[in-house]
């Protein structure tokens, strides 16, 4: 027990000096903490870094992206980056691809992305940002809401307009999210000047409210998120997974109004869906001979090779596919199994599955299909009736080739 004043307390007394603080100095210069201030931006929306430095980084930096500090203020509707040609052409030397931020929107220009012939001439990337169509001079939007600003891109080496790349440039816009109902519906869109509407390009959603799109040329872009739909779905089980896929323009109606969900869906048919899906190159025409019923000016021709050249689908014998067969559920099995591991890839001895799935009709899968059919069950691409029965020689419908892609996509 402590006394203090005169009382008795259990509680510990203690006490404290308070010393003045010593400031270090050095040469007879006290050293002051300063706060650090923000960044100031620049509000003229001309970006011209420091070339001798970019330079230096370019031939020293571990890593294949050189980045380039915009410092423009965020809510710029203007900026222009300029370069030097000898710089693109040092960047496409060492084979460093250069990556810039601005605005709510990045770009990352490959190394061959574009061929400047004269090092003295100047590479001007210039960006308009605009917020509704009207600012842009556009007509209507297509069946979607826009989501996010639109950019306006143009590429200028000299007094040249460059109008096509060699290869593709990344560019990845933010989205606000707020105004997102549904992610699964989201693409990038770009105007087509000549047809004076908006053409779909496609994108990759990343978590950050973000989505990545590969662009071949400059021209308006933006992020929108499709709302169409058909008259004959309102209250189907697959609306979602639909209404997503003709979103993604993978999936189409039988007319801009009707769906038809129920319709069966031809080898051919679901072939060139998953072609879309997976964005295979196209073919030109397959190997000589290789199926006898699929000519090379069939609608079908170019998806059937694509899809063959990737690996992913086989004949019913050594000479037919059978385009115009329905596709059976056992079919569509090892087909989207085959995709799943051309989407990832992954080898079969790669895939581990933790649920195993089992069905009541297995003795009636065909023997080549059930490790197929197994995979897709365990890997949540397929699933059976209400009745646990997979019915592997049922035709598919529409609406189940919709879902089965949408879950190849999400997976």
């Amino acid at each position: 027990m402590l006394s203090h004043n005169g009382i008795y307390s259990d509680a510990a007394i203690y006490a404290y000096t308070i010393l003045p603080v010593t400031i270090p100095t050095g040469g007879g210069v006290p050293f002051i903490p300063v706060p650090s201030t923000p960044p100031v931006h620049k509000d003229d929306g001309v970006i011209t870094p420091d070339e001798e430095e970019l330079l230096k980084l370019i031939d020293t930096a571990a890593g294949q992206v050189v980045p380039i500090d915009s410092n423009v203020n965020p809510d710029i509707k203007q900026w222009t980056l300029q370069l030097s040609g000898s710089l693109i052409q040092k960047a496409a030397a060492k084979q460093k691809a250069l990556e810039i931020r601005a605005a709510g929107v990045q770009l990352l220009l490959p190394p061959d992305f574009l061929v400047v012939k004269d090092g003295e001439e100047q590479v001007q990337l210039q960006t308009a940002v605009h917020q509704n169509v009207l600012a842009a001079r556009t007509r209507a939007l297509p069946a979607a809401e826009l989501v996010s600003s639109i950019f306006d891109f143009s590429l200028l080496v000299g007094e040249n307009r460059v109008s096509i790349f060699n290869n593709p440039i990344s560019v990845t816009f933010d989205f606000d999210d707020k105004k997102v109902k549904n992610t699964n519906r989201l693409a990038v869109y770009y105007y087509d000047e000549s047809l004076k509407q908006w053409q779909y390009v496609g994108g990759t959603v990343q978590s950050n409210h973000t989505v990545t799109a590969e662009l071949s040329h400059f021209s308006m872009y933006a992020v929108m998120e499709s709302t169409k739909t058909f008259t004959d779905i309102a209250a189907h089980w697959a609306k979602e997974e639909i209404e997503s896929m003709a979103g993604r323009h993978i999936i189409d109606g039988v007319t801009d109004q009707l769906f038809q969900p129920e319709q069966m869906v031809t080898r051919a048919q679901f072939v060139t869906l998953l072609t879309r899906a997976l964005q295979l190159p196209a073919a030109a025409s397959g190997p000589s001979n290789k199926f006898k019923d699929v000519p090379n000016d069939a609608w079908y021709s170019s998806s059937v090779y694509a899809a063959y050249e990737a690996n992913l689908v086989s004949g019913v014998d050594e000479s037919a596919f059978a385009p115009e067969e329905p596709i059976t559920r056992e079919q569509m099995a090892v087909l989207i199994v085959k995709a799943y591991l051309y989407r990832h890839n992954l080898k079969l001895s790669d895939l581990i599955t933790t649920q195993e799935v089992k069905y009541e009709d297995e003795g009636a899968v065909s023997v080549w299909a059930r490790a197929s059919v197994r995979l897709a069950s365990g890997l949540s691409l397929m699933s059976g009736d209400q009745e646990k029965r997979f019915n592997a020689e049922n035709h598919t419908s529409r609406a189940q080739a919709a879902v089965v892609l949408f879950r190849l996509l999400t997976k």
